[in-house]
């Protein structure tokens, strides 16, 4: 939060003293740093919407097993389209054949998820390995991680 106090000298006429170019500069520039922190606060509401949404969906999924550990990421890429994209390799180490849905979170270097995504990669054969591509939802600034952060064999 960025706050000002305008402090100048008396005059002898009724009328209140005109802001000074810098008072100007700097009330313009607590009211862009106004929006800017309602803007933050919209995109991290969003995020956290997106966040509850994928988990309410993998919460929906019945006769899952946990296979967090099955699936691993590689370093986000991004695209000329502009969009992140990771690779994922799925395992499948029992001896049935099986779908798995997963939830992938891109985040900045210090830990924010700037998007979040689900993915389903079908028919992973028994002890085999299967590639998938996590793609942002939209144009990301600053994603170093691709986090699995929920997987469910089905």
């Amino acid at each position: 939060m960025i706050s000002t106090a305008a402090v100048g000298c008396g005059n002898d006429d009724a009328s209140p003293p005109k802001p000074s170019g810098a008072a100007s500069v700097a009330s313009a520039a607590v009211s862009a740093a106004g929006k800017v922190q309602q803007g933050l606060e919209s995109a991290a509401s969003a995020m956290a919407s997106a966040s509850a949404a994928a988990e309410s969906e993998m919460a929906k999924i019945r006769n899952g097993i946990d296979a967090k550990a099955d699936v691993r990421a590689e370093s986000p890429e991004t695209g000329s389209d502009g969009l992140t994209t990771a690779r994922l390799t799925v395992v499948n180490s029992t001896a049935e054949r099986h779908d798995y849905t997963v939830q992938v979170n891109f985040k900045d270097k210090n830990g924010n998820v700037l998007d979040t995504v689900l993915l389903s990669v079908k028919d992973v054969g028994a002890g085999e390995s299967k590639p998938a591509t996590a793609r942002s939802t939209h144009p990301l600034t600053g994603a170093s991680v691709a986090e699995v952060a929920n997987a469910v064999r089905h």
